[in-house]
């Protein structure tokens, strides 16, 4: 998803969900102090930007039935509306715009070149935040006994050695992830392309 959808996405989350649902009198949930629930609403415009408007008003119309809260007057919590989301209409799969946005910068490019790639995929998509420099200088660290291991496969099979079958799968997936995070390099490029 493009920034520019993403952010009228956003927009349509606020609109036909979440500001519906605090006139109703929705509040949020006991648990969280204001800042949380902030938090969590952001969240929740940032992960369902993906609807549509009427999917948004199915979804809204299942808070509606099932609100939380002993007395029901609560918003419920963000996993409990986001999966009632995914069973109304699954999110697309594929790269968000920062792992986009990441994989297109310089910063990707080293990590795809230097074999730390699926390390950095992994720290986007939990972190959903550019990394910064410390940050980067932990994702190769954890990547550096991975890239040893692949780099040690590769080796005893350039010499005809035997591995053996948990080194293989393990070769197999470590390869895998590399692909996808080439993959979302490549979608970068022909973005840039078209």
């Amino acid at each position: 998803m493009e920034a520019i959808e993403q952010a009228e996405g956003e927009k349509r989350v606020q609109e036909v969900l979440i500001a519906p649902l605090l006139a109703l009198g929705l509040a949020k949930p006991s648990m969280l102090r204001q800042a949380g629930f902030e938090v969590m609403l952001k969240e929740l415009r940032q992960m369902l930007a993906y609807m549509s408007a009427d999917n948004l008003v199915r979804l809204r119309e299942e808070v509606q039935d099932r609100p939380g809260g002993k007395g029901g007057d609560r918003f419920p919590i963000a996993l409990k509306i986001l999966k009632w989301a995914r069973a109304i209409q699954a999110p697309e799969a594929g790269p968000s715009p920062l792992m986009l946005e990441v994989f297109a910068h310089q910063l990707g490019r080293d990590a795809l070149l230097n074999g730390w790639a699926p390390e950095l995929l992994t720290y986007i998509r939990g972190d959903r935040k550019w990394p910064g420099a410390w940050s980067v200088t932990k994702i190769k660290e954890n990547a550096d006994d991975a890239m040893r291991r692949l780099e040690d496969i590769e080796l005893r099979l350039s010499r005809c050695d035997e591995i053996s079958k948990e080194d293989a799968l393990w070769r197999d997936q470590r390869r895998a992830a590399n692909q996808r995070c080439q993959d979302i390099a490549d979608k970068t490029q022909a973005r840039g392309a078209a």
